[in-house]
């Protein structure tokens, strides 16, 4: 059992999304496994590992009808994959809650899964080993159990402790799900080299977070963030990336930690030390406005606040930019902390762009702050305005009223019924009613844009369209034919009248399904996981195969560098009947042709002295390469042949010496091989 690569399972759900539903709903790669992860934690301190592992079993083999065990919720798969959904991309239900805070949206008996720990650093695996032994992850019982949860830039795993001291890695990628390890040691030198595929001789970019029961008795003491960063934070070394240079993945720690690090003092120990090594000491601001930007989208108010500090253009463009692209977000405590510190300059700012900018976000609390921040800048007041002998002669109001009626009609075309309603609600507290003209532009933009719960609000709630008014709209039966069919229903059923041919459309639509609910997304999610569960090994080929042919490629490319022209005649036809002939290979085999033709190619490319010193070098067991102490290998590792240690070596010779090939000037490899580079700080 195993949850093997995402990318099929998530391209068939979107590909289901696409043609059966105009939403656009989007499972991104990656954050599948952060809601795996998430909710495993959940489960194993809860005590409920085995229900995690049989409900994954169950999936696998497509029992979702199966009854539950103990009548608890934990066995039931529809409770499970609404647990997933909740982590796996949070920001769709809660604006500004970033994956490294996901685990805050699942609960128990109330209380959110908030972490107890929490930090985001690239160093080198020397130093995260003792960071893992500092934290000392718990393995204790009841209400003191704890999990640790783990990500890179794009995945996520998660760690438990076993009663004997080891380690149990549960990987959403793993074939067998989990995998055991003896101590801090062996788990770091997994994650630097299999789960996250950081480069050899670089750092490991991660963000930990460790959850704990929200019911704990005992006091619980973790190493402090601050010190941490005070002791293993180095701003030249704040990157690290995974992959080859060409497919590579990189994790800054400074952008992480604008969207996970909401510790004030430890983003301050951040902030200082990252700017003690830029040019004189002092920020580029167009970079800290880009750190503001991030930070108050993911709602990080502690970052927010020491960036501002910073922060010392005060131009109205930059300031309205700000704002803008934090509302798009939806996050209300960033928009307040913005609000405050920028309150003196409001007077030359377009607020109603705000209002604009939190309606995209579709947070109803948020175009609710923003509304009445407009109206308190314009100088409008309800009270005022209905105490007016003349209303006509108001001019600000006038001005007002047109205004929120554009704003109404750009939640009308985001379709979301939440900030309509808000819209409509500052209408009613001046008690001003829309025009029929207005309400039928309203009505035109929901049918255009295809939003069926819009539709049915404008109708029967508010500003509540009468059938009179209905009966005056026509639809053409091409337009009704693009129509989702619950829109049709709505129209008839509010009183509008239907010519034959559209009644006609709306007959035969009449059996098609509508908008997908809460419950056919569970049901696809399901069928996802069951997909992959059931196919891994063969998805597994499949990537295999893949990143078989990427490495064809970079011989290929390393056959250019070689002089001898009959040796690349033959080699190169070598390659293409290997990529011809791969589908009927088995990986074993496919394994060791590559490893065949990487030492033939690197054999014309390298002189062998100088590689065997390379090699031997490499082959100690503590290797020093900068100030980093490579991993020691466990006994069986040592078991391997000195020449395999070689053939590992001398591939990852060959690319490193390709990539600086590539990179003449130290400027342009700086972010894909760190020419500046200090392993292990």
């Amino acid at each position: 059992m195993g949850l093997v690569l995402q990318d099929l399972l998530i391209w068939r759900v979107n590909r289901h999304f696409r043609k059966n539903n105009q939403a656009e709903l989007q499972f991104d790669t990656g954050g599948v496994c952060n809601g795996l992860a998430s909710v495993f934690v959940k489960y194993h301190i809860l005590d409920k590992d085995k229900e995690f592992e049989n409900i994954l079993n169950r999936i696998a083999w497509g029992q979702f009808t199966a009854k539950n065990t103990d009548g608890e919720p934990w066995s039931n798969i529809n409770y499970f994959a609404t647990q997933v959904l909740l982590a796996y991309q949070p920001i769709e239900y809660v604006s500004g809650v970033a994956q490294q805070r996901s685990t805050a949206l699942l609960k128990i008996n109330g209380q959110p899964l908030d972490p107890s720990f929490n930090l985001t650093l690239s160093t080198g695996d020397k130093n995260w080993a003792e960071i893992f032994k500092s934290i000392n992850l718990q393995s204790e019982d009841g209400t003191e159990k704890e999990g640790m949860i783990v990500s890179s830039a794009n995945h996520s795993i998660a760690i438990t402790r076993e009663k004997d001291g080891s380690y149990k890695i549960y990987d959403p990628n793993y074939f067998f799900g989990f995998k055991v390890f003896k101590n801090e040691e062996a788990v770091i030198r997994e994650l630097h080299y299999n789960v996250f595929e950081y480069r050899p001789f670089g750092n490991m970019g991660l963000n930990v977070r460790i959850i704990r029961h929200p019911e704990a008795v005992q006091p619980r003491a973790f190493p402090g963030a601050a010190d941490l960063y005070e002791i293993y934070y180095k701003p030249d070394n704040r990157k690290a990336y995974s992959g080859f240079p060409t497919y590579s993945s990189k994790f800054d720690t400074m952008a992480l930690a604008l969207r996970a690090v909401h510790d004030e003092i430890a983003f301050g120990v951040l902030l200082e030390k990252t700017k003690s090594q830029q040019k004189n000491k002092e920020f580029q601001q167009e970079e800290l406005e880009n750190w503001i930007v991030e930070a108050g989208q993911y709602n990080n108010v502690p970052a927010l606040k020491k960036l501002l500090k910073e922060f010392t253009v005060t131009d109205a463009e930059t300031i309205a930019r700000i704002f803008a692209q934090v509302c798009v977000a939806g996050p209300v405590d960033s928009f307040k902390m913005l609000y405050e510190h920028y309150q003196d300059k409001l007077e030359d700012l377009p607020v109603f762009k705000f209002v604009q900018a939190a309606i995209i976000s579709e947070n109803p609390e948020l175009v609710k702050e923003t509304l009445c921040t407009a109206e308190s800048h314009k100088g409008c007041s309800h009270d005022e305005y209905l105490a007016l002998s003349d209303k006509s002669s108001a001019e600000k109001y006038k001005i007002f009223f047109a205004t929120l009626e554009r704003i109404l009609l750009d939640a009308v075309k985001q379709g979301s019924v939440a900030c309509v309603q808000q819209v409509m609600e500052k209408f009613k507290e001046y008690q001003e009613e829309l025009t029929d003209e207005v309400k039928i532009v309203c009505l035109k933009k929901a049918i255009e844009n295809n939003h069926a719960d819009v539709v049915d609000e404008l109708i029967h709630v508010s500003p509540k369209i009468s059938p009179l008014l209905l009966q005056g709209f026509i639809i053409t039966p091409r337009a009704a034919q693009q129509m989702d069919v619950s829109i049709l229903r709505t129209l008839q059923a509010g009183g509008m009248i239907f010519s034959a041919e559209v009644a006609d459309v709306y007959k035969q639509k009449s059996g098609e399904k509508t908008f997908l609910g809460i419950g056919t997304l569970i049901k696809l999610l399901l069928n996802f996981l069951q997909e992959k569960l059931s196919k891994s090994q063969q998805i597994s080929f499949i990537n295999y195969k893949k990143n078989a042919l990427q490495e064809v490629g970079q011989l290929e490319e390393q056959l250019n560098e070689i002089e001898d022209a009959q040796f690349k005649k033959s080699m190169l036809l070598k390659l293409h009947d290997f990529k011809a002939n791969m589908d009927a290979e088995s990986k074993e085999n496919i394994c060791i042709k590559l490893q065949e033709y990487k030492e033939e190619i690197g054999e014309k490319l390298i002189p062998i002295a100088s590689l065997e010193d390379f090699l031997d070098d490499i082959s100690n067991d503590e290797t020093v390469v900068g100030e980093q102490v490579l991993p020691q290998d466990t006994e069986e590792e040592k078991n391997v042949s000195h020449n395999d240690a070689k053939v590992n070596s001398r591939d990852r010779f060959f690319s490193y010496k390709q990539e600086m090939q590539k990179h003449k000037d130290p400027s342009e490899a700086e972010d894909n091989l760190h020419t500046n580079y200090k392993p292990g700080d």
